[in-house]
């Protein structure tokens, strides 16, 4: 029996202290038959030559060497491009996989067209991000699962999947810098008919490098509001009735309130400030009209009680305590 190629590409900048441990959680994989595509976009330390050593001892390794710094989405669609394999999987510089995460991904595509795995996110602060059951869904028609989902973190991003590479029609989108993972997804899930999750955490997400392709992003007020724009879209044309529009309406008010967070994590504004933002954002006329119909369920988690406090402050437009909880949080992931 001829086993199926899985073409793995890693994004490739400025990681020279985690890409060893990257690039090692790869070549260890249990499941052996790989196409391992690096695409260095133009880093300034030592990453390029560490690629290249791997390259030399491992000839399932191909280099990629870009003249030119255009981001992770140029990458990644340059890989996707280059790519033999049958199916497509995602990894970041400065993360790992388990190193049966392949070998697991691959079984759960079996009469389905994408996997979803469980995953960690490590830094100052450690959260797992699981599955609860390990099922096929008809996402198009179970609207309810995909909101349990997008709640769990699990439709945010590439690098827990695999992907059938002929079911790959869009690319990334190079012109918008927040959200392009989701994108990617959505026009990939409009190709599918079912999707399989299983519970095991696969891979590790490490956000303490604030060198890599992921972390030099600026979310503007305007492209966060272009981009969900295109989710309403989406949705409006892939699920089947519009039982789905509470728990859009839901998600769009915790964007939101994310973006007052983070923006005060960024800019270290003072109450003054802060109370601007706040009501700026508060007095949109998207947010006012996802305000008269939304679902709480998408907030409910192990923090349910602290987030409904949130949600309490944003609704009634309590700008104090909505700004001295996100102190509090922000210290946190400050690790103060």
């Amino acid at each position: 029996m001829i086993e199926k190629k899985i073409s793995i590409i890693i994004p490739v900048y400025n990681c020279e202290k985690y890409l060893d441990r990257t690039l090692s959680s790869v070549i260890n994989q249990t499941y052996k038959n790989l196409e391992i595509i690096l695409v260095n976009d133009c880093s300034q330390d030592n990453s390029l030559s560490i690629c290249q050593n791997y390259a030399e001892k491992d000839e399932r390794i191909k280099l990629i060497n870009l003249s030119q710094n255009e981001g992770a989405s140029n990458a990644r669609n340059i890989g996707i491009k280059e790519a033999r394999g049958e199916y497509i999987q995602f990894v970041d510089s400065d993360d790992y996989l388990e190193l049966n995460a392949c070998e697991r991904l691959l079984e759960g595509i079996d009469n389905s067209d994408l996997v979803i795995s469980g995953f960690k996110e490590s830094g100052i602060i450690e959260t797992k991000f699981s599955n609860k059951e390990e099922k096929k869904y008809n996402l198009k028609e179970d609207y309810c699962t995909f909101f349990e989902l997008v709640k769990n973190r699990q439709i945010h991003n590439v690098w827990n999947k695999l992907y059938l590479k002929s079911k790959i029609t869009s690319g990334f989108d190079k012109k918008i810098t927040i959200g392009e993972d989701v994108l990617f997804n959505l026009n990939y899930l409009k190709n599918c008919k079912d999707v399989f999750v299983i519970k095991d955490v696969l891979y590790n997400y490490d956000y303490t490098n604030l060198n890599s392709i992921m972390h030099t992003k600026n979310r503007e007020t305007q492209e966060l509001l272009d981009y969900w724009d295109e989710i309403y879209k989406f949705c409006e044309g892939y699920f089947v009735g519009k039982g789905y529009i509470k728990s859009l309406n839901g998600t769009f008010i915790k964007a939101i309130m994310a973006q007052i967070m983070n923006l005060s994590l960024k800019e270290k504004k003072g109450y003054k400030n802060y109370r601007k933002i706040f009501l700026s954002l508060r007095k949109l006329p998207q947010v006012k009209e996802a305000f008269k119909n939304y679902s709480q369920n998408v907030f409910i988690n192990k923090s349910w009680l602290q987030v409904k406090l949130l949600f309490v402050t944003f609704k009634l437009k309590l700008t104090l305590p909505f700004y001295i909880f996100t102190k509090y949080r922000n210290k946190r992931l400050e690790g103060k």
